[in-house]
């Protein structure tokens, strides 16, 4: 839903909650637990066909900043994009598939091993990035801080990270292989 709708420039909120509640029986088993796991939320727009922004909360981080993303993204063409800010990085194909698209309740475990997985797979930096073919290839390369949510990278090193992804039944009429996309990321300090 769109909340402001101007000209060229539009605002829309998005936001979601993620709970957990775990029960035990038997004896000298905890104590059964709620937790309020996430709670998102935020704005996204665009103005006109080269801008898009983006700024989304975590009302239960308990620890570091409550900002998840704050970007901007300048699109000079579909294959040529320019986004700075604080995003997710673009490493795996997890990372990038947020919370509310997942398969499963948790993330795989191979994803603790990721660029910033403490910091829910965000960072500060600066990234390159576009769609080829009609989105048959996507690539992003960028620089970032490599320490997690708005903290002093103290390496004097930036992480750099880029993924080249294809997609070759993006023109399929098959949703299975429209959605098949295989791929190779790489980090570097």
């Amino acid at each position: 839903t769109t909340l402001f709708r101007s000209g060229q420039f539009s605002i829309s909120p998005y936001g979601y909650v993620d709970t957990d509640y775990r029960a035990y029986r038997g004896d000298g088993a905890p104590a059964d637990t709620f937790v309020l796991r996430r709670a998102r939320f935020g704005f996204q727009g665009n103005y006109g066909s080269h801008f898009d922004f983006a700024l989304l909360t975590d009302a239960v981080a308990t620890s570091g900043s409550i900002v998840r993303d704050v970007y901007l993204n300048v699109r000079v063409r579909p294959e040529f994009q320019f986004q700075a800010g604080q995003f997710k990085t673009p490493f795996a194909q997890e990372s990038g598939t947020g919370a509310t698209n997942l398969d499963f309740v948790e993330r795989g475990f191979q994803s603790i091993l990721y660029p910033s997985a403490a910091s829910a797979f965000r960072s500060p930096g600066i990234a390159i990035h576009g769609d080829l073919s009609g989105g048959m290839v996507q690539y992003w390369v960028g620089a970032f801080n490599g320490r997690g949510y708005a903290v002093v990278n103290t390496t004097n090193q930036p992480e750099v990270i880029g993924r080249l992804r294809f997609y070759p039944g993006r023109k399929s009429n098959s949703d299975w292989f429209r959605g098949f996309a295989f791929g190779r990321s790489e980090e570097r300090r």
